[in-house]
């Protein structure tokens, strides 16, 4: 199962879809799939010099990271 799109503008995570658009209850934002699809496309990870980080790199974290919802952490210079 796919996770859903925040609302674009009030950030909720409540959305559902409905055929080929995405709505939010909490403000009746409507957007189309397709819209919430060319974002993720154009979202792409970097590394500190901005070189794109692709699937199969290997990569130091360089700062503590907590793990939302959890009380773990990802220390400094673990490779991912």
């Amino acid at each position: 199962m796919r996770a859903m799109p925040s609302c674009p503008k009030c950030s909720s995570n409540y959305v559902y879809e409905d055929g080929n658009i995405y709505i939010c209850p909490e403000c009746a934002q409507e957007w189309a799939k397709e819209d919430h699809l060319e974002k993720v496309d154009s979202l792409r990870a970097s590394d500190v010099n901005g070189s794109a980080i692709n699937d199969g790199d290997t990569v130091v974290v360089v700062k503590d990271l907590k793990i939302k919802g959890s009380s773990s952490i990802i220390k400094v210079g673990t490779k991912i």
